[in-house]
């Protein structure tokens, strides 16, 4: 969608959009397809993006169908083979609407309508034509290819979107138009990073660097300081990734200095939940580090970033984020019990696992409430070496059962093996305990 710039709409965009649309629902009454095709399909094009524009404000759902409506109202007047670029003008503006609706609904077949969309104006944005919105569209393509790539396809549809970006980028060059160039280029490093998750993941995670770091050729503090953060955020991810596949304390350095350098400008007060999202990202890094140096210095340094960032990401405002930072948060004092207070440093880490779990529920989470539970399970068998053995048992096989409703052999093959193999080991456990009062 279109941003307006102007006084009135910065001051209250709700108030400025209605009355807009309001505008054109009153020119509609005068302007219609028998008396004015051309201008009844222009006054419909501009009323689907304030509808659009809205939808970012109140009311989602209601307000992206309202747009379709009003894009398909124009697309009966704006053919092909009457204006072929405002034809290709409103496709892309539908599937930049469909594209938002499958934040809401349907999201693998709103994205499929997307790129149809898309693809159908890439008929008439032409690199010989329009080399500007063919690279816009282009870009927009590959923004759905990457969101579809969570739901169907993975592979296929992530080199779909690394294409489309590609070609985004022959016409986005750092002369002609040099921010679009830099947006383009952290949205190539994200498919790049999803990218490496399912195939040739140092490669894909150094593509992913390559990338991000040319954006921030073009995003500098002085010109566009919450892109550059955004942008540091995500370098500091495929750092971070890219150690566990190659110079894994160079990197993890790379990538707290990345998330350090985003925290500069993702603060409390700018963008506090992106402040919170950085802080966790940071706490992974440092939990990564104590397995190479400093331990007790790094996982203190990680539950002191998690704890801050739960300021922040709390239940109200962000559940399931929340409930990762929860079980994060766990993760690092279960960690830090190796090296210092271990009954007291397991006791924080079931606490931060089961409150985790009042949002990581089957229902909403079914995988991270398995993980959380194994977590959890861990904790209690380990609690066990320091206080009420056969209960901390008793819990932890209580945990690792429950952990292997989610957990199943066809599903998650090796998280499976891992629980049966963790809940076996705590009956074991258990039986040898009895076995011992018995005696």
């Amino acid at each position: 969608m279109t941003k307006n710039n102007s006084e009135s709409y910065q001051k209250n965009p709700q108030h400025a959009l209605k009355l807009e649309i309001s505008s054109y629902s009153e020119a509609l009454r005068f302007c219609t397809p028998e008396t004015a095709p051309l201008e009844f399909a222009a006054t419909q094009n501009n009323l689907g993006v304030a509808y659009g524009n809205l939808a970012a404000h109140q009311d989602p759902v209601r307000n992206l169908g309202r747009a379709i409506k009003a894009f398909a109202e124009a697309l009966r007047f704006r053919t092909p083979e009457m204006d072929p670029v405002e034809y290709a003008m409103t496709q892309n503006n539908l599937g930049n609407v469909y594209g938002n609706l499958a934040a809401h609904r349907d999201p693998a077949g709103n994205l499929g309508r997307a790129i149809q969309a898309y693809t159908e104006a890439l008929r008439f944005y032409t690199p010989e034509t329009a080399p500007l919105e063919y690279a816009a569209t282009q870009n927009n393509l590959g923004i759905s290819y990457g969101k579809l790539a969570a739901h169907q396809d993975p592979i296929g549809n992530l080199d779909r979107a690394i294409q489309a970006y590609n070609e985004a980028l022959r016409f986005y060059t750092l002369e002609t138009a040099p921010l679009y160039y830099a947006v383009t280029q952290n949205n190539l490093g994200i498919v790049y990073r999803n990218l490496a998750a399912h195939l040739d993941p140092a490669d894909n995670l150094g593509q992913a660097v390559q990338a991000y770091t040319e954006a921030l050729h073009l995003y500098t503090p002085e010109t566009a300081p919450l892109e550059f953060a955004a942008t540091q955020n995500n370098l500091g991810i495929a750092y971070s990734n890219l150690a566990a596949h190659q110079e894994p304390a160079g990197n993890l350095d790379r990538a707290v200095q990345a998330f350090t350098e985003a925290l500069r400008f993702y603060t409390l007060e700018t963008a506090p939940l992106y402040y919170a999202a950085t802080k966790n990202n940071l706490g992974i890094a440092y939990g990564k580090l104590a397995d190479l140096r400093e331990p007790a210095g790094n996982l203190d340094r990680a539950v002191e970033v998690f704890t801050e960032a739960l300021r922040f990401r709390t239940p109200k405002i962000v559940p399931f984020d929340y409930a990762m930072t929860q079980n994060y948060l766990g993760i690092a004092y279960g960690n830090l019990a190796v090296h210092q207070d271990p009954t007291g440093n397991l006791n924080r880490a079931v606490q931060a696992y089961t409150e985790s779990l009042r949002f990581y529920t089957p229902e909403t989470a079914p995988l991270e409430y398995a993980a959380t539970q194994n977590n959890l399970g861990i904790a209690y068998g380990r609690l066990a070496a320091h206080r009420d053995p056969t209960g901390n048992l008793g819990r932890a096989v209580q945990a690792f059962t429950e952990a292997l409703r989610f957990y199943t052999p066809e599903t998650t093959p090796g998280n499976w093996k891992t629980a049966l193999k963790n809940l076996e080991n705590a009956q074991l456990k258990a039986w040898e305990l009895e076995s011992k009062e018995n005696e």
